[in-house]
């Protein structure tokens, strides 16, 4: 399945590659047919020789863009052009053709000519006409500009948003001209940092007749002219239109001549911050039809000049300088403005904002994925080492998962527990047949939460008994139910909760009081049993590896002498396999497996289903019984879907060795991160097994005060050089890599060098 965006990186590998007339073993994955590649190869053979080294890279990044475009959909680009390009290099990008709707440009002061923009197709020769000039605000545009207007649009490219960024002073107002060639379709134009642009522009960004179109119902426009040297002047020229359309209907007279030639813009959002705007520029944006968002951070503008617009819209003022309909706008359209230039409309962001918990200060909108690899709505590629929280196991979009859940789909989507189905049925025994011992009887359910809710409830009807013993540093959950468990403030809800649960000593090799020693550590266990509980429990649940936790692995002997005290005290033995299940330790199978143990009760979910919603209650036929007194089913539990790709992905598991796999490039990939903390003090502990590691960040190896910020810092640099990092730990100073199970040698060579990178940054 060929990906539906391109990725700018990968392109620059591809073209290297191609370029040296091989392609390398650790090709990027998405890889186009050999008869693409063949017909890549020839267009470089017969171009590459012409290519002056001014503009190079771009044009290798074109070439194969030209190629893709017959197969791919290539709707959004972004390129990265720090080194100087002619406007012919760049008159390339219409090779793509009508349907690129998002160019996003990240240049410098050499770029001093847009007319790229709007030139004849390539191995044409350009029309001689000169750009049209500005227009001073209020005047009737010339007929000349009209006409070059309706000739530039037969051949501008047909974007709805356009962003140059880090244009510095190289570009100025009369070079904007090309700009009013753009179709009526335009409604970003972000032209952040651009200092060489003054009032100048004012006119001509206002005769625009992209910003004038208006879509019924469609999206307003937005202009983003923040640091640049824009004033009072530029505001006057943008409102000119709705200024008369609102003179005349207060008057009740027909609007003013010039009103024919510059009608009202629908601007919705302005991002003027770092602008010379004063009070009064900042009034006449009252006559707008509508205004959704105002950033005017650094221009001075005093807070009583925005009181009219608060009343006039109904906004609000945030952070001292912003207009906004809701704090949730004013954060998300500040903290990433490069983000929602081109992604969801940002009423939606906000709307969401409340119920979403985003990783980066920055975040990054994933829309495709395939493998070891994730792609941005840009086509930007990441490598994955957090594996979507570490549920994707066999990896984004495999092939053999998606085409089973594609066929089940096409067959039955749904039963619920009450029919019989030979797909559950089926993944059931395969499930139980990988279990050791008298695991034979499996409950589905939807969630990691679920099952241990699931779990907690067994335990306490098979034995009669009420109180949990759990670890601090624990993650069984976030229900109700399960939130009882967990060992960590963060994750507890201010309310009634943990009843009955007693949290131990956590075994932590690194923090720990007794290091390595699990039988100092189960002392606890006992001494909470006789002290905190009746003398009688129903079990005891643990992690094997804590994953919330930052890949904390239990002391050695500490499963062992707990799982003796708990069942003389009367209780069960419970395992979270959510995320160590599966051959993700490499070692073993199971993540118990790794103590010498045998659990009453298993709980799984994340890798079990590849992302599916799926997740497992394994346990003997003797617990299994104590729920037969009462009516049990789940709505979704078994889904037939789920059921056929978590099948799916046991068979992927099996066939591919990934157990192996994860030994084998998890003992290189802590191999090499041992030796990355000989380098950088920062790195106070690696630790983990198989591809289940973790990194803990510290001030002081001494201390092991936690690197909180710097591990924040370090993350988000990592993200910005394409690597995807997951962090945990109560105080989030320790990375957690765990990535999809396909993750190369190669892979793990990239993420520590990267890491190498980002903590030298420091």
């Amino acid at each position: 399945m060929a990906p539906k965006t391109l990725v700018d990186a990968c392109c620059g590998t591809l073209a290297a590659e191609l370029l040296r007339g091989h392609v390398s073993d650790n090709f990027p994955a998405a890889v186009p047919e050999p008869e693409l590649l063949l017909r890549i190869w020839k267009l470089y053979s017969s171009w590459a020789a012409s290519v002056p080294p001014s503009h190079a890279a771009l044009m290798r990044h074109l070439l194969v863009l030209q190629a893709f475009a017959e197969e791919w959909h290539v709707p959004q680009l972004r390129l990265s052009l720090p080194q100087p390009c002619r406007s012919r290099a760049l008159g390339q990008l219409r090779l793509l053709g009508p349907g690129l709707t998002h160019l996003e440009l990240t240049v410098g002061p050499w770029l001093t000519d847009l007319s790229w923009l709007v030139g004849p197709p390539p191995g044409q020769q350009p029309h001689a006409s000169r750009p049209p000039q500005p227009v001073p605000c209020g005047q009737q545009p010339p007929a000349q500009q009209e006409q070059q207007e309706e000739a530039g649009q037969q051949q501008a490219l047909r974007l709805t948003c356009l962003a140059l960024r880090g244009l510095g002073s190289g570009l100025r107002a009369p070079c904007l001209g090309p700009l009013a060639h753009l179709a009526g379709t335009l409604v970003l134009l972000d032209l952040t940092g651009a200092e060489g642009l003054d009032d100048g522009a004012a006119g001509l960004l206002a005769g625009m007749r992209a910003m004038q179109a208006r879509a019924r119902g469609g999206p307003g426009r937005v202009l983003n002219l923040s640091h640049t040297a824009v004033g009072d002047l530029t505001l006057q020229a943008l409102t000119y239109g709705a200024r008369a359309a609102g003179w005349a209907r207060r008057h009740r007279l027909p609007p003013p001549a010039e009103a024919a030639y510059w009608p009202e813009l629908p601007l919705h959002r302005l991002h003027l911050a770092g602008t010379r705007v004063s009070g009064a520029g900042v009034a006449l944006l009252g006559d707008l039809a509508r205004l959704t968002f105002l950033d005017l951070r650094g221009t001075g503008v005093p807070r009583s000049a925005l009181r009219p617009l608060e009343t006039r819209f109904g906004l609000s003022v945030v952070q001292g300088a912003v207009l906004a309909g809701s704090n949730a706008l004013a954060a998300a359209l500040i903290n990433t403005p490069d983000v929602l230039a081109c992604g969801c409309p940002p009423e939606q962001l906000a709307a969401m904002a409340m119920a979403l918990f985003l990783h980066f200060k920055k975040p990054v909108m994933i829309v495709e994925g395939k493998m070891q690899y994730l792609y941005d709505e840009r086509g930007r590629r990441y490598l994955d080492a957090f594996a979507g929280i570490v549920t994707v196991s066999v990896g984004h979009c495999h092939p053999e998962v998606t085409e089973a859940v594609a066929r089940q789909s096409a067959l039955l989507q749904h039963t619920t527990t009450i029919y019989l189905n030979p797909q559950v049925a089926e993944y059931a025994k395969e499930l139980a047949d990988r279990m050791p011992g008298n695991l034979k009887v499996v409950y589905f359910v939807n969630s990691g939460s679920e099952a241990n809710d699931m779990a907690l409830m067994l335990a306490r009807l098979y034995t009669g008994n009420w109180d949990v013993v759990c670890l601090r540093n624990a993650y069984h959950g976030m229900s109700i139910g399960t939130m009882g468990t967990c060992g960590q403030h963060t994750w507890k809800q201010p309310m009634p909760q943990g009843f009955g649960y007693h949290h131990a000593l956590n075994p932590d090799p690194y923090r720990g009081a007794f290091g390595d020693d699990g039988p100092r550590y189960a002392a606890d266990v006992a001494d909470l049993i006789s002290a905190a509980t009746p003398g009688r429990v129903a079990g005891f649940v643990a992690e094997t590896i804590q994953g919330v936790g930052g890949a904390v692995s239990l002391a050695s002997g500490y499963l062992p002498a707990v799982y003796k005290m708990i069942r003389e005290a009367g209780g069960v033995c419970i395992a979270d396999e959510v995320q160590t299940g599966f051959g993700r330790t490499g070692s073993h199978y199971w993540g118990f497996e790794r103590q010498g143990v045998l659990p009453d009760i298993v709980t799984m979910a994340k890798g079990i289903g590849n992302g599916l919603p799926l997740a497992a209650v394994v346990t003997t036929p003797e617990i299994a019984a104590s729920m037969a007194g009462r009516l049990h089913f789940n709505t979704y539990g078994g889904n037939p879907v789920c059921s056929a790709g978590g099948r799916a992905v046991l068979r992927v598991v099996d066939r591919e060795r990934l157990q192996q796999h994860c030994a084998d490039v998890g003992a290189h990939l802590l191999s090499r991160l041992g030796g990355l903390a000989q380098r950088h003090d920062i790195i106070g502990d690696v630790r983990g097994a198989g591809l289940m590691l973790g990194v803990e960040l510290v001030k002081d190896r001494r201390t092991k005060e936690p690197a909180k910020a710097e591990t924040a810092a370090v993350m988000e640099t990592m993200k910005d050089l394409g690597v995807l990092m997951g962090k945990g730990g109560l105080h989030g100073n320790v990375f957690r890599i765990k990535p999809p199970m396909c993750f190369s040698r190669a892979d793990a060579d990239f993420l520590v060098d990267v890491m190498d990178v980002a903590l030298s940054k420091l």
